[in-house]
């Protein structure tokens, strides 16, 4: 029985070493794991006590990985809708200015969002050039570099992409649409 009562220490003195060092904090206590332990009768109850709480251990520590990716990825819409005007916007950039990998966020925003950071930017700036192109007049070219696309044959082709047409197109189709309700009356 010593030999368990020093495991459990050193078990639970790593992770009040990891508590004190992360946002992680196990739901399970040493009094409260030793006085199970000292009800055990057999080495097999000991072992699963044991494995019972390596389970609950690696539960809480994906528990925290999914939380700090969920924040991970809401930092990154954060980002892009604050600098999606910014052409040199990108993954990489993101990514420097969260301090992590820029393959790791990547793959977490990949993962909860089906999509990649690009494409998600690219996504955020299309809506944004959607949204001027219905309420201005302003040239496909400027509304083009206010939305961060330096290149107007690339909004050009990404726009037809996702809605179908091109953004003058558009505009003309939006615009008749207005104007049908209006002759009608």
């Amino acid at each position: 029985m010593l030999c368990l009562t020093r495991l459990a220490s050193s078990i639970f003195d790593l992770l009040g070493t990891v508590e004190a060092n992360s946002d992680l904090e196990f739901p399970v206590r040493f009094s409260t794991f030793m006085r199970d332990l000292g009800a055990c009768e057999t080495f097999a109850r000991a072992g699963e006590r044991f494995a019972s709480l390596l389970d609950t251990i690696c539960a809480t520590q994906r528990s925290l990985v999914t939380q700090k990716s969920r924040r991970s990825v809401e930092t990154v819409k954060q980002v892009v809708a604050q600098r999606y005007r910014d052409s040199g916007l990108c993954a990489a950039a993101i990514a420097d200015s969260m301090r992590m990998s820029a393959v790791y966020l990547g793959k977490i925003f990949r993962e909860a969002c089906h999509a990649s950071i690009a494409d998600y930017i690219t996504g955020f700036r299309l809506e944004r050039a959607r949204e001027l192109l219905e309420r201005s007049d302003r040239t496909v070219k400027d509304i083009a570099r206010e939305v961060g696309i330096d290149r107007p044959r690339f909004l050009f082709t990404k726009f037809r992409e996702r809605f179908g047409a091109t953004p003058t197109a558009y505009r003309l189709s939006r615009a008749r649409a207005a104007d049908r309700p209006a002759a009608r009356a």
